[in-house]
């Protein structure tokens, strides 16, 4: 891709199927797709401590590459 894209969805959103990821990842190969197990919407609010270090790592991988 000509810019990085992460994309993370939680798995059991009632707004936001999985399958939106996939096929966004079908339309953008490189992008980062990460499915969190066991979540419903407002992933960035449930889990805010460890999507903010999910995303600070792949910001450094993307900065390093």
């Amino acid at each position: 891709a000509p810019f990085p894209l992460s994309v993370v969805l939680p798995d059991s959103s009632p707004f936001v199927p999985p399958l939106h990821g996939a096929e966004l990842r079908e339309i953008v190969p490189d992008c980062r797709l990460r499915v969190v197990p066991g979540v419903r919407h407002g992933l960035p609010f449930s889990h805010a401590a460890e999507e903010a270090a999910q995303l600070a790592a792949w910001l450094d991988a993307v900065d390093a590459a």
